[in-house]
């Protein structure tokens, strides 16, 4: 089990590790919000990717990105974008995906949140049938609507 597979690859993993950065703290949470807003940055056309920038700047400059837990410290007064270049964050984004990707991610692993994440996978490697639906029929029609229910055979 890789960070890259469970969180960059997989939706369902990269929800339930946000839910469990939300959990364990803020200093986690802003990790996240920084790959977020890295990622947004990305995708951003070249006219509004620098005022992203500077929202970027003005966010994580000062304080850059500091995990006490784990010992990790990412200044960021130099390696912020100001010219608009595409991958003037990657390796800013590399270095806190690296540190996510070491004893967080162990932590995470024994947590409730990736057995979430196992408990789906297994889901969805379950054949679907005709069983898998169930019947609805309408018993009546009244003021509020239809009442319906389900049969069961």
């Amino acid at each position: 089990v890789r960070y890259e597979y469970v969180v960059d690859q997989q939706p369902i993993g990269r929800l339930l590790f946000g839910q469990w950065c939300e959990q364990k703290g803020a200093a986690y949470q802003r990790c996240l919000r920084f790959l977020d807003a890295a990622g947004r940055y990305d995708l951003e056309t070249d006219d509004r990717r620098a005022e992203l920038a500077d929202a970027i700047r003005k966010e994580y400059a000062s304080a850059g990105i500091y995990l006490p837990e784990v010992g990790f410290r990412l200044s960021l007064d130099d390696k912020l974008p100001s010219n608009g270049n595409k991958d003037s964050l990657s390796s800013c984004v590399q270095a806190v995906k690296e540190c996510l990707a070491g004893e967080p991610f162990k932590e995470f692993t024994t947590s409730m949140y990736f057995h979430r994440y196992l408990q789906w996978k297994w889901l969805e490697t379950q054949p679907i049938t005709y069983k898998t639906f169930r019947m609805y029929r309408v018993l009546g029609k009244g003021g509020f609507g239809e009442v319906c229910a389900c049969q069961v055979s």
